[in-house]
């Protein structure tokens, strides 16, 4: 992934939506400055903000998915997730200090509930999630919660009785100006707005039941949106300063269609993505209407699975497509299917790209038995070589810092981590002090060069860290 290194957070978004449970199958996220995610009954957290030294054993065993993470600073950042599948809903909330992460308890936390979502803050974080417990594939007796991190105290905050449901997400633009969206059970939206000095709930345009707000983004306090669904319809709801107006999205083009993530720039430029039937659906605000973006016609049961950008005319997404690798490609217009190299194998599938330039992009996953490791030059994907990692390899995750520096992570033939690193000549296999039954999802690279790479290692966490010449 190519971002800017600076305050970020990012969220499984939809925690909570429908059953809290039924969003922690979302997978591995691969965040920023952090990257969080986790296999079935098992949570990971690692920091690519390194300080310059190699921290003390980063190995902090959670049981349970993480569904958010934020950094401040080198020294800073916080994630926060929920207890794994089979086990009655418990909030984590962990703290990085720049040397390890540790576990929070404190009085603020619920008994029972789950974190969904956190933001950075001036002063501190925003999280959202819910209190309460639910039933195994139920709604369950849940209500919206927000706590207020701040240094070394946490705080749960007094909300407006909205009646029972949960809060999905969570954006702030000033220290009195925060939203947070999500849903009531069998009721409206919930929208929820902080002034500096308290949580109230905002109404909102008379659009029935049956809704759920699942995104929200801000530019300024007189400019968010919220997005989600409306009884298997698009959402999209607009702040202008005084009120909430539900915004009119472009004609469904299937039974069903939700939004389940949106990111603005400015008053002119928004993205708003979901699914539509079994399909993707991309929607782009110009500062007049919501469009619907000229998208390929690749048919139905196509996957995208990574994102890269290193410009507003320049990104990548890749996946499969009925078991071939998909590669799409921006060029600030429209997005096109760039062609891939001939398969060499009946199923392909691309789980990350990253980018570093319009010339020097990267995308991995499987081919069959084995690596698919392809390369863009700024002219065409090849295929590249790697070593050979026997059968039923995968690479799950890929960053890139210059052309002459990139790597790698996955699994091996024999159900073992792998590290693969790019040195501008070839791919090597790089030693990781990983244990049997492990696999890598998701590795970044730090500003200093620096790197961690996070998975699990049966039902644990596993999360190992490149000190500029070990892994460990």
């Amino acid at each position: 992934m190519t971002v800017e290194r600076e305050r970020r957070s990012t969220c499984i978004r939809g925690l909570g939506t429908v059953a809290p449970r039924l969003a922690r199958a979302a997978g591995v996220l691969a965040a920023t400055a952090l990257a969080v995610g986790g296999p079935p009954g098992g949570a990971v957290i690692a920091s690519a903000a390194a300080t310059g030294q190699a921290p003390r054993p980063a190995y902090l065993s959670i049981d349970g998915i993480m569904t958010g993470v934020a950094t401040n600073s080198s020294r800073d950042a916080w994630a926060v997730g929920i207890t794994p599948l089979g086990q009655p809903d418990r909030p984590i909330l962990a703290q990085w200090d720049g040397r390890a992460w540790t576990k929070i308890s404190t009085a603020a936390l619920p008994s029972f509930g789950g974190l969904a979502a956190v933001t950075p803050v001036e002063g501190g974080d925003w999280v959202v999630g819910h209190s309460g417990y639910v039933p195994e594939g139920a709604i369950g007796n849940v209500r919206p919660l927000i706590l207020r991190l701040s240094g070394k105290t946490w705080k749960r905050m007094s909300l407006p009785d909205a009646g029972k449901g949960a809060l999905n997400a969570v954006t702030a633009t000033s220290a009195s100006n925060a939203w947070a969206v999500g849903y009531i059970n069998n009721g409206p939206p919930l929208i929820l707005h902080w002034n500096g000095r308290a949580w109230t709930r905002v109404p909102l345009p008379k659009i029935g039941t049956g809704n759920f707000l699942r995104g929200v983004a801000a530019t300024s306090a007189t400019d968010a949106w919220a997005v989600g669904n409306h009884r298997g319809k698009a959402l999209i709801l607009h702040w202008g300063g005084k009120r909430w107006r539900q915004v009119a999205t472009p004609p469904p083009v299937a039974r069903s269609e939700t939004l389940s993530a949106v990111t603005a720039t400015s008053a002119r430029n928004a993205w708003a993505v979901g699914y539509a039937g079994s399909g993707t659906l991309i929607l782009h605000w110009n500062g007049t209407a919501w469009k619907r973006v000229p998208f390929p016609k690749i048919g139905t049961g196509n996957f995208l699975r990574g994102v890269a950008a290193t410009s507003a005319t320049d990104a990548w997404a890749v996946g499969n497509h009925v078991g071939k690798a998909l590669i799409l490609h921006w060029g600030g217009k429209r997005w096109r299917q760039v062609a891939t190299p001939p398969p060499m194998a009946r199923s392909e599938t691309l789980f990350g790209v990253t980018a570093t330039s319009a010339r020097n992009a990267w995308a991995v996953g499987y081919a069959g038995s084995g690596t698919l490791i392809l390369h863009w030059n700024g002219t065409a994907w090849k295929r590249v070589r790697g070593p050979d990692l026997s059968r039923g390899a995968a690479l799950r995750s890929v960053d890139a810092s210059s052309a002459t520096n990139a790597w790698a992570v996955g699994l091996d033939g024999n159900s073992k981590c792998v590290i693969l690193h790019w040195n501008g000549r070839s791919w090597r296999r790089t030693p990781a002090n990983g244990p049997a039954d492990s696999s890598l999802n998701s590795v970044s690279i730090g500003p200093s060069g620096r790197a961690w790479a996070v998975g699990y290692a049966g039902q644990k966490t596993l999360f190992l860290h490149w000190n500029g010449t070990t892994w460990h």
